[in-house]
């Protein structure tokens, strides 16, 4: 089948230079923004756990998921804007492109990129994650009744 060539050797759509953007920028899209996102469905349970009539608004939730989205876009253009292009690793069997190719590394500027797009995007989500996970546990064992199966 055809994507078992992809996997052995170049194909002739991995060379096209918008399928090979497009395809990049949806994979590295896909895995930040399910991150974040879990991080925002934490917060939002915690507040429906602490105050259970509160109406959360679409509108408090869409606006950070869209801020998030244009960074992760900003992101993806930066080889773009440096002049660079995406290219096929076939290691990983998909098209990439690495901060190396944009600034050389052991400077300031990769440091600081590096820390934004790893430290930032992996990392942090995951402190309202476990923050709003004691926060449940906490509430939970403070409830002195739970139904029980008779």
């Amino acid at each position: 089948p055809r994507s078992v060539r992809v996997q052995q050797r170049k194909t002739p759509y991995v060379q096209v230079q918008v399928f090979c953007v497009s395809w990049a920028f949806t994979w590295q899209a896909s895995i930040r923004l399910s991150i974040f996102l879990v991080a925002v469905l934490s917060i939002s349970r915690t507040v429906s756990l602490v105050y259970p009539f509160y109406k959360i608004k679409r509108k408090t939730i869409m606006i950070p998921v869209c801020c998030y989205l244009m960074l992760v876009l900003g992101q993806q253009i930066l080889p773009i804007v440096a002049g660079k292009s995406f290219w096929y690793a076939s290691r990983l069997s998909m098209c990439t492109w690495l901060l190396t190719d944009v600034v050389p590394m052991n400077t300031t500027e990769f440091k600081v990129l590096h820390f934004t797009f790893i430290t930032l995007e992996y990392v942090v989500p995951a402190f309202p994650i476990v923050i709003s996970c004691i926060i449940t546990v906490w509430l939970l064992s403070q409830r002195k009744k739970f139904s029980t199966p008779a």
